[in-house]
Parts: C-alpha cells; sequence; structure tokens
C-alpha cells in the first residue's frame, strides 16, 4: 500500500512543493517514486497473458491462471533492487555509474546533480552539495555492486541503501535482468 493511499490528503503536488533539506527527505520522497513507478503489473496484464473464455469451469481457470502469473511476477520482482548511493559531485557519481555499468552489476543509473545534504560527521555539522546515484540491479549482485562502489568512491563511509522494488513492468524487468550479469539465474 502507498504512503498516498494510506493518507488520502496528502498529493504529488503538495509533496513536491515543500522544500527538501537533507538527504533524508530525498530518500523519503525518492521511497515514493519508487512506489508509484512500480506499479504497472496489473490484473490487466495479467489477463492479457491468459486465455478468458466465456463457461464458468473456464472463468476458474482463468483466475487460477492470472494468480499462477502475478505470482510468478512477483517472485521475479522480489529480486530486483534500487540502489541509493551519494557521491560529492557529478563527475564522481559519473565514475561510479560506469564502473558499476561496465561490470554488468547495474542495468541502469541516474544521476541526480546538486542536490543538499545536511548531516553530522566527526561532531560537526556538514551542508554539502552532492549527486544522488539511483541504481537498478538484482540482489545477487548488491555485494559485488557494493564493492564497486567503495573502490571508486571518496568518502571514507558512502551511502549504499538497498530498496526492493515491489512492482515493475515486465518488459522493464526483463530488460534489467539481461543487462545485469545474473541474468540466467533459474531464481529470477
Amino acid at each position: 500500500m502507498s504512503v498516498l493511499s494510506r493518507r488520502p490528503h496528502i498529493t504529488h503536488t503538495s509533496l513536491m512543493k515543500r522544500s527538501i533539506v537533507g538527504m533524508g527527505c530525498v530518500v523519503a520522497i525518492f521511497l515514493l517514486i519508487v512506489s508509484f513507478s512500480g506499479s504497472w503489473t496489473s490484473s490487466k496484464n495479467i489477463a492479457e497473458e491468459t486465455a478468458v473464455t466465456s463457461t464458468a469451469a473456464d472463468r476458474l481457470t482463468h483466475n487460477t491462471m492470472a494468480s499462477s502469473a502475478a505470482t510468478a511476477v512477483l517472485s521475479r520482482m522480489r529480486n530486483l533492487r534500487v540502489v541509493y548511493v551519494t557521491a560529492p559531485s557529478k563527475d564522481a557519481a559519473l565514475k561510479i555509474a560506469r564502473a558499476a555499468v561496465e561490470r554488468k552489476l547495474a542495468a541502469c543509473v541516474n544521476i541526480i546533480p546538486g542536490v543538499t545534504s545536511v548531516y553530522e560527521w566527526q561532531g560537526k555539522l556538514h551542508e554539502d552539495s552532492e549527486a544522488i546515484l539511483i541504481m537498478k540491479t538484482q540482489e545477487a549482485l548488491l555485494e559485488d555492486l557494493h564493492k564497486v562502489v567503495i573502490e571508486n568512491h571518496s568518502y571514507e563511509v558512502p551511502a549504499f541503501v538497498s530498496l526492493p522494488i515491489d512492482g515493475v513492468s515486465q518488459p522493464y524487468a526483463d530488460w534489467l535482468l539481461g543487462q545485469t550479469k545474473q541474468s540466467g539465474n533459474s531464481e529470477l
């Protein structure tokens, strides 16, 4: 269930108008976007993949098939992840993104430059400009992806936050799996 469906008085517009201060707010909005952008697998899509006939017995079979198709799609989605990383600059983010995609540890990396992060480090309050990386990958690749981030990052403790993808269009999931190392894994 999405945040907006639980709190109907909040709209996309009102959330976007609020000022974003620090990484915590950016993460909250990012989580909201992820929860909405992945809601494409619908009963309509599942119905298109299964035969619909007019008899009651066939409708029962259809419902069972639709349920099985939904289970298969959800099983694949459980292994897909979005990884959130921050970097000190767009150039630093590009270095990490290129390494991740070239090694097939991420299918795609979005870079959002120019965010402001407010945090405490070693007892001092900091306010810095950073770039956000949003990486799409598989659960089985998280450890190797984390190593690539560490190898290519200038921070002593870089942010590396993995989030499960709750919903995704089947064509995009297939593309993501095809672009990353473990695409032949039968569990995906």
